[in-house]
């Protein structure tokens, strides 16, 4: 076999696949975030607020969240409402939303309440925190 056969055996399949490579890497800056990857956490969200609907005495009193997305860092991709007993805490529970919105039927109490915004990338500072009273 003549021995320009032969490098042609091993040069096309490599061009082949460092080509594929190459495309697969996105080409020039193949190295750079995709439009669908984040490159840092959310910022914080800002102006919590919530709203109430009571019913007549010992029905359940539906509370409704809503929030300013965060200003900064890559956007949120979901939000994690924090409910706790006492101020910073969550022990009462940590619900998602998809929205900067969220709304729940609430037992009478004393609730400290805040939000986080998350990405891929992790997630934000804890938005102003709001004491919901529920009687």
């Amino acid at each position: 076999m003549d021995r320009k056969w032969q490098y042609a055996y091993i040069v096309i399949p490599l061009v082949i696949v460092l080509g594929a490579i190459y495309v697969l890497r996105g080409g020039p800056g193949g190295d750079e975030p995709r439009s669908d990857e984040c490159t840092s956490a959310p910022a914080a969200p800002t102006d919590l607020r919530a709203t109430r609907e009571g019913g007549p005495a010992g029905s359940p009193v539906r509370v409704r969240l809503s929030w300013q997305p965060p200003n900064g860092g890559d956007a949120a991709t979901i939000y994690v409402v924090e409910a706790g007993s006492t101020s910073g805490a969550s022990n009462v529970g940590n619900f998602v939303a998809n929205t900067p919105s969220y709304e729940t039927d609430a037992p009478p109490g004393k609730y400290y309440v805040r939000v986080r915004g998350q990405n891929a990338c992790g997630s934000s500072d804890p938005s102003n925190e709001i004491i919901v009273d529920v009687p």
